[in-house]
């Protein structure tokens, strides 16, 4: 009987200790789960902070410069040199140049302005040397060229109509044929403001320079 009291009492002393240690390492266990929660809590928030993308209020205005691209056509098409020079109005703004033909791409401008809807094209075969002219220059457009609506207004409106993404923007004043793209059609030039992600073509909004009536609008979306 005392040899059996003996060896439970043994027994309690033993488990004792050990069942403390346990409480010990479950407890301590749970501060560093707590203490790794909260990590991840921090470092998540600070990771979404820096993730925020903040709106951009910079606004840079597109001006007429010289051709987009330098070529000297002085060996393969001279004549191209005298179409430059008898309408400075031109701005190249792509090359071809394969073996069969040399030809470029233009903007057209009118006053400073370009006109944002309509281009020039310039082929020369290399194999007949013959030069062929795919579009005309409009030499006269009777409208104002002086906005009456404010380009911070025309960006404000255009923001409404286009999600820009909290870009920075570019403005250009332009003109606007509003029944461009009709086929044979009678031409209904506007002054018009052109608004767009600095550094891309594929989102934009082109408004009425007086009104900011909306013309046209692209969301870069191919639906």
């Amino acid at each position: 009987m005392y040899s059996n009291f003996s060896y439970i009492s043994k027994l309690k002393c033993l488990s004792t200790p050990y069942i403390e240690s346990s409480n010990l390492k479950l407890r301590t266990m749970k501060k560093i789960l707590g203490l790794i929660f909260i990590s991840s809590l921090l470092i998540f928030g600070c990771k979404k902070q820096n993730t925020q993308v903040l709106k951009c209020d910079v606004h840079t205005e597109i001006k007429k410069k010289g051709h987009l691209i330098q070529y000297d056509f002085t060996a393969e098409a001279p004549n191209f040199i005298d179409t430059f020079a008898k309408y400075p109005q031109l701005q190249i703004s792509r090359l071809i140049n394969d073996p069969y033909v040399i030809g470029v791409h233009c903007h057209v401008y009118y006053e400073g302005l370009q006109i944002l809807n309509e281009g020039y094209r310039l082929f020369k075969s290399k194999n007949t040397g013959e030069t062929l002219i795919m579009d005309t220059i409009t030499l006269d457009i009777n409208i104002a060229l002086t906005p009456t609506l404010p380009s911070k207004e025309a960006i404000r409106i255009a923001e409404s109509v286009l999600d820009y993404q909290n870009a920075c923007i570019s403005y250009q004043l332009g003109i606007y044929d509003i029944n461009g793209g009709k086929g044979m059609h009678v031409k209904d030039y506007k002054l018009v403001w052109k608004i767009t992600p600095t550094g891309e073509s594929s989102r934009r909004v082109i408004l009425d320079a007086h009104t900011g009536k909306t013309y046209s609008k692209q969301t870069g979306i191919v639906e």
